[in-house]
């Protein structure tokens, strides 16, 4: 997927210097004038300063109109660009993006690593708890997709239980668009009655996890994490690799301590101090920025309770990469952990 990113970008920086090259659909005139007729001309220098002077102002004349051209295509390439754009975003559904959390955005917050090296040594005097044998997951997505030029919205609501054997339920719900400029998210109740839910049922063996078991050691978990995003993608690659594990399992006191600790060991994580997420918890929040393409940068959002919990994960763009019709500061993708526990429950019709 990143690669397909990537690609995208090149293509979208080429045909972007493409459109502002000045002599972009000019035809360059053929040569008139022969090698032996420049010599004559030149040597008529000494001769006849009439006729070099003549020939010297036809040239520059010539240039004259070539630079002309040439502005008036950088003049017509950047107003077509103007134009594209302002009718792109008139259209696109990224003016309908929800309003960013409030929380510290200032350029230069305090690092997170004290915050989260002194919650996680608290959760590792907690007891591990009962554990159930069955996995069950509740979370909502809402999100553009950023790589189409249409920016589609897509949002929906996600169920999963898994058992130890990897069989699984899962059950999809598509939810209708969020309200524009909105901060809470809607629909945190359910899907609404007219909207249809896919169920899957996946046979034992079948389902696949990003990892069997979240270790609850820092140094193993953070191989865990790099075989889901290597840390050499950038800083958000940590940050992002725990979210995505967040989608799949519960975490224990222990393994909890163990992400935030893993968290701390990321260059550059900011501490946003407290917030409220869309569905209306109190948390607080930390984030990484990061460079994805030419000319763009992204931070990435976790917003955790205090006994370590994953509320939610967030992306705004905060300079869109070149080509990409999002305003800068646009939350372009978000994640609620709405639920996360061991049950013995196993599909929609079992849940208590």
């Amino acid at each position: 997927m990143t690669t397909d990113f990537d690609n995208k970008d090149d293509y979208l920086v080429r045909r972007a210097w493409e459109l502002l090259d000045p002599l972009r659909d000019i035809e360059v005139p053929p040569m008139t004038v022969t090698a032996a007729e420049l010599r004559r001309r030149a040597e008529q220098r000494h001769h006849g300063p009439r006729v070099w002077w003549l020939w010297h102002q036809r040239a520059l004349m010539t240039r004259r109109r070539m630079m002309t051209l040439a502005t008036a295509g950088v003049a017509l390439a950047v107003a077509i660009g103007a134009v594209v754009f302002t009718v792109t975003l008139a259209a696109s559904p990224a003016v309908a993006a929800p309003a960013p959390l409030t929380m510290d955005t200032s350029d230069s917050p305090p690092s997170a690593r004290a915050w989260l090296t002194s919650t996680a040594a608290a959760l590792t005097t907690l007891d591990a708890g009962v554990d159930r044998p069955n996995t069950y997951v509740h979370l909502q997505r809402w999100t553009i997709d950023t790589t189409s030029p249409a920016l589609e919205l897509f949002a929906s609501d996600e169920r999963l239980w898994w058992r130890p054997d990897l069989a699984a339920v899962t059950a999809h719900t598509k939810l209708p668009a969020q309200p524009s400029g909105k901060q809470a998210a809607q629909w945190l109740l359910g899907p609404p009655n007219t909207a249809a839910t896919e169920v899957v049922h996946h046979p034992s063996g079948s389902y696949s996890l990003l990892v069997d078991r979240p270790a609850a050691d820092v140094a193993t978990l953070e191989r865990q994490l790099e075989s889901q995003e290597p840390a050499s993608n950038g800083p958000q690659a940590t940050l992002r690799a725990v979210a995505a594990f967040a989608q799949f399992h519960y975490l224990g006191a222990r393994q909890r301590a163990a992400a935030l600790l893993a968290l701390a060991d990321v260059e550059g994580i900011r501490w946003r101090g407290k917030t409220t997420d869309r569905a209306g918890r109190p948390g607080f929040a930390i984030s990484v920025d990061s460079r994805p393409g030419p000319g763009g940068s992204v931070r990435d959002v976790l917003v955790y309770d205090l006994s370590g919990e994953l509320l939610s994960h967030e992306q705004i763009t905060l300079l869109p990469p070149v080509g990409f019709a999002v305003p800068r500061y646009t939350v372009t993708a978000y994640t609620l952990y709405l639920e996360c526990v061991r049950t013995l429950d196993f599909g929609p019709a079992t849940q208590a």
